[in-house]
């Protein structure tokens, strides 16, 4: 859990602060929020009984609605379409992060 709040005040800072500049920061930033996705999933099907897969999906859809918030209040411009696609691609990688959970624990 530690690790997964890291990568959310380091997402808030480089972000949405502003300490990187929004044309050089962005890989590092998209990278930093994948590995938060991922992370997010893989903790939340670790510490699930059942489902893991379905646990690491929506820990993932969770942290990306915490993360698009942040990022339209720090006045990001985020289209319906664009919103939808990375909750889409949320879900895959919180899924991917549940299903590394439960081959782990077998």
């Amino acid at each position: 859990m530690a690790a997964l709040g890291i990568g959310l005040v380091a997402f808030i800072v480089l972000g949405v602060v502003g300490v990187l500049d929004s044309t050089a920061g962005r890989v590092l930033l998209v990278l930093v929020q994948y590995i938060d996705l991922f992370a997010a999933g893989f903790l939340a099907a670790r510490f699930s009984g059942t489902n893991e897969a379905l646990n690491g999906g929506v820990a993932g859809l969770s942290v990306f609605s915490l993360a698009a918030l942040i990022s339209m209040i720090g006045g990001a411009d985020l289209g319906v379409v664009l919103i939808a696609f990375l909750a889409v691609v949320a879900v895959i990688i919180g899924t991917a992060g549940g299903v590394l959970a439960a081959a782990w624990r077998r």
